[in-house]
């Protein structure tokens, strides 16, 4: 058997390369910055990662269909790979919209390994660990944000942007090499998930009813609209845009930036796994993706207590505690619905995971705007409310029971008057 833990080295290094530029990647974008659309500036500098995430959820469905067909080390070994040459490319980017084409060939491939690392750990993983063996998973790709994020700024102050992204393909490059030697044991055993006795048995064919059914399931659309879209706004429209740019523009450098941002990693590290052990246990994993939208939303209020680097921090800590919950619940959740197990768990992961890359598209987008308002405290305390208010919907339409139609049976089992 292979050990679920061994792909947690991979992804440490995976995204280590990977956000070595996460402090900085909209500060290089105002570098370059061209007229695009007649976009405002401090909307164009959201492009790349716009872009970025645009790619990652066109390729994190074609990822999940890749896994239930040929297991997990095609499409690991693929993006990987694509990964590699982007970096390559956004260092030589001579203009802004060819640095915003590079950030979407990293998208292609981030999605594509971020599926298929996921997708290895369901295979290895039951019902009573899969949160627990998501959640060290995920500490691992954490570890290596922080590290990345951290090592990146601080090269960046000494260096410049654009050899950080040199670095970035070569460190990317040699996990392609870590993967082929130290993990060919694993790779001989992958096979397609329908032949593994862990997952659940995949159908032998799929119509297009079965992905309607999944779609257009209650359970499944509150997952996707009121949680995992707006987390995903959240947390990448706030740590990968928001935060970076509104801290410049306080003054501060690119070390204090990433330095804040490590907050976040650093919650997913330490408090994700011990977090994961009571969503595995517990019976229904709704209460915590509940919990930590909530969170999330309250997260966004504390500039309407504190303004300015205080009110970042509070944020980003929050932000992090929020993803410890959501991220590992989200998945077990629809992980445990008929529906999943009807369209098979690779393409119904793909599905869902698309929703969310869709949120982190939008979010530096709609926090570009928010940060060329008048009141930049007041728009994102309303954006805290709006989150919250997705958070009591979720709870509400995700109801074993939903309150319409218990009124409903009241209404008729009521005895008539007169």
């Amino acid at each position: 058997p292979v050990d679920p833990a061994s792909m947690r080295p991979a992804v440490f290094l995976f995204l280590f390369g990977v956000d070595l530029s996460a402090a900085f990647v909209p500060l290089h974008m105002a570098d370059l910055y061209q007229p695009l659309l007649g976009l405002p500036k401090d909307m164009v500098m959201g492009l790349p990662i716009s872009a970025m995430f645009l790619s990652v959820s066109i390729t994190i469905v074609v990822s999940g269909i890749w896994l239930d067909r040929r297991g997990w080390h095609e499409p690991f070994l693929t993006g990987v790979a694509l990964v590699a040459v982007a970096k390559l490319y956004a260092w030589l980017a001579p203009s802004a919209v060819h640095f915003i084409a590079a950030m979407g060939m990293v998208g292609l491939g981030y999605g594509l390994t971020l599926m298929a690392s996921q997708g290895f750990v369901i295979v290895q993983t039951d019902d009573k660990s899969k949160a627990r063996g998501l959640a060290y998973l995920f500490a691992g790709i954490y570890a290596g944000s922080i590290c990345g994020t951290a090592a990146g700024a601080m090269l960046a102050e000494r260096i410049g942007y654009r050899p950080v992204f040199l670095l970035s393909a070569i460190i990317v490059f040699l996990l392609l090499l870590y993967t082929l030697t130290a993990m060919r044991g694993a790779i001989r055993q992958s096979k397609p998930r329908r032949d593994t006795a862990s997952a659940a048995p995949l159908p032998t064919s799929v119509s297009a009813r079965d992905y309607w059914n999944f779609l257009r399931n209650r359970h499944v659309l509150g997952l996707i609209f009121l949680s995992s879209l707006p987390s995903a706004i959240a947390v990448i429209g706030f740590l990968n845009f928001f935060g970076p740019v509104y801290l410049d523009r306080l003054g501060y450098s690119e070390s204090t930036i990433g330095a804040v941002l490590i907050l976040y990693g650093l919650c997913m590290v330490y408090l994700g796994p011990l977090l994961s052990h009571y969503i595995d246990r517990a019976s229904s994993k709704r209460v915590f993706v509940i919990i930590g939208c909530l969170l999330g939303g309250c997260a966004f209020l504390s500039f309407y207590f504190f303004t300015g680097f205080v009110a970042s921090v509070i944020a980003v800590v929050l932000l992090g505690l929020s993803s410890c919950l959501v991220l590992a619940s989200q998945t077990t959740y629809a992980l445990t619905l008929d529906v999943t197990k009807q369209l098979g768990q690779g393409r119904a992961i793909g599905l869902f995971r698309a929703s969310s890359r869709l949120g982190q598209m939008i979010g530096p987008m709609l926090f570009g705007w928010l940060i060329i308002t008048t009141d930049i405290n007041q728009d994102i305390t309303y954006f805290g409310l709006a989150y919250l208010s997705t958070a009591v919907l979720f709870a509400l339409v995700t109801r074993e029971k939903p309150i319409f139609r218990q009124a409903l049976l009241r209404y008729r089992k009521a005895p008539a008057h007169g």
